[in-house]
């Protein structure tokens, strides 16, 4: 085989190949490539109408097969200059992408700009430009219309109406002070409300009574509120308005400060009527117009009504001292209470203690002065003479004495120097009975040895008792056993009854018995 033929052919065949790569290197060169697609520009939408001091975002996305060299944004009022007139180059520097999107370029609208009709122009530019190129760059253009319409119009309210609520199922009409309005009704704005307002003002005085004011946060303004929902129960008429003509004034101001307002006229004539105290009565006995009441004794209201026309509101128990002055020196609080409706009775209230009072005031005459108040301050008093009678110690007696089961009725009062007679065996049952004005607290019975200096032995002892009268009966009497002391004839006893009540008032009592053959 021939290898040498094949060598010279090989090597024919790569030089023709590595001359044609030449050829076709150095024809390239010498050849533009040509750039002939323009940027696109997507369609987007546009409104057809804005409002001044609104903002114009436009979001349309733009592209280009190589780069975007530039884009111009304009803007130009088709009735004459305005200040909305605006021409924006956004250059390659700050582009240097194939896309851009126009969002971020936002454009504002002046509260001075001319309204009517505007147009909008956009234009892209590509970035290829080759040397001795005589030729224009690329250029897309699109072109759109807007119109910026003023806002010329004012809020407004619709069917606006004020509703005097009824108490307790009774008509408030007139009004009254303290009286809740309700305010029915919307109001509205066609770009947005910045602020309402109300005012209860004086017909005749243009006295300002109350202003109630909310203002919106931009950009939260509501083209619409519900004013019952929006006032609640915030709108009250205040205490110091007089009778006659009030003037409710709601005002409605937009975000460009366009001014709307109603006005309802409100007849207030307030209520006159004071409350009614009927038929007090009390725990304790009255004579000659005085409530007789002790030391420590507790006074409860066991009877009575208070009414108003429309609205109760509190009532006060007060006892003043120095009652023969027209202004007392001094007075002390006995009850304040908040109290509603139409009527209340006085059984409800809590006992008025005249207890912690008596240190200082002592024994004598007061007055306990009562006022009720109604909701718009009407106010009702009634005075009460009580008189504070002293609180005497409690008084013991022994009621009955048994000797061997058999009643002894002749025996002695006390410190009788008469000696009841007993048997060295005997067995005594003693009964006691004690009186007291306000409480007992406690009670001993004892006995001992006359002139013995040695203690009383304790027979019977019962505390905390808290009630009065006391009374012992056979069951539960106190029981003494003569043969327990060893007794001789003739010896003689003494028994003591004492008595405590809760003032730390003592009293005692005391029975002598000796023992006969």
């Amino acid at each position: 085989m021939n290898f040498s033929f094949y060598k010279n052919l090989s090597t024919n065949y790569l030089f023709l190949f590595f001359l044609f790569l030449g050829l076709l290197i150095s024809f390239t060169r010498c050849v533009k490539i040509q750039d002939l697609i323009a940027p696109t520009i997507e369609e987007f939408a546009l409104n057809e109408q804005y409002n001044i001091t609104d903002t114009i975002f436009l979001d349309v996305n733009l592209f280009d097969n190589f780069v975007i060299e530039s884009t111009t944004i304009n803007i130009k009022s088709l009735e004459g200059t305005s200040s909305l007139d605006t021409t924006l180059v956004i250059s390659s520097d700050s582009i240097k992408a194939r896309s851009l999107n126009l969002i971020d370029y936002p454009i504002y609208i002046p509260a001075d700009a001319i309204l009517g009709e505007y147009k909008l122009t956009i234009t892209v530019t590509d970035g290829i430009k080759e040397e001795n190129n005589t030729e224009d760059p690329n250029i897309t253009t699109t072109e759109k219309f807007f119109a910026v319409n003023g806002d010329i119009e004012k809020p407004n309210f619709y069917f606006p109406n004020v509703i005097l609520p009824d108490i307790d199922g009774v008509s408030q009409s007139p009004a009254c002070q303290l009286q809740v309005l309700i305010v029915q009704g919307v109001a509205t704005d066609n770009v947005g409300l910045r602020e309402i307002r109300a005012q209860l003002i004086g017909q005749n005085s243009g006295t300002v009574y109350l202003t109630i004011r909310e203002i919106f946060a931009a950009p939260n303004e509501p083209n619409s509120v519900d004013l019952q929902d929006f006032f609640d129960d915030n709108l009250t008429i205040p205490t110091n308005v007089p009778n006659g003509n009030l003037i409710l004034k709601l005002i409605a101001i937009d975000i460009e400060g366009h001014e709307y307002s109603v006005t309802d006229t409100i007849l207030v004539d307030c209520d006159r009527i004071h409350p009614d105290i009927i038929e007090l009565t009390t725990n304790r006995s009255s004579s000659n117009n005085e409530i007789q009441v002790i030391q420590g004794q507790e006074l409860f209201i066991t009877g009575g009504l208070v009414t108003d026309n429309q609205e109760l509101d509190s009532i006060f128990i007060y006892l003043d001292d120095d009652s023969d002055s027209a202004t007392p020196t001094s007075t002390d609080t006995l009850i304040a209470r908040k109290i509603d409706g139409l009527s209340f009775n006085l059984t409800e209230l809590d006992s008025i203690s005249v207890l912690p009072l008596v240190p200082r005031l002592g024994i004598g005459f007061y007055k306990i002065r009562m006022e009720v108040v109604d909701a718009v301050g009407n106010r009702t008093t009634q005075i009460f003479n009580i008189r504070i009678n002293i609180n005497l110690p409690p008084t013991p007696t022994v009621n009955n004495i048994y000797i061997d089961n058999i009643e002894f009725e002749d025996f002695r009062a006390s410190n009788s120097n008469t000696p009841i007679p007993i048997l060295a065996a005997s067995i005594i049952e003693i009964l006691i009975k004690i009186e007291e004005d306000v409480a007992l607290l406690n009670y001993k019975i004892t006995w001992k040895v006359d002139g013995s200096t040695r203690e009383p032995s304790l027979i019977q002892e019962n505390n905390n008792i808290n009630r009065l009268p006391f009374n012992t009966t056979r069951e539960d009497a106190a029981i003494i056993r003569v043969d327990d002391y060893t007794p001789n004839v003739g010896t003689r006893y003494v028994l003591t009854v004492a008595a405590t009540d809760t003032f730390n008032q003592t009293t005692q009592v005391t029975y002598y018995f000796i023992v006969v053959q």
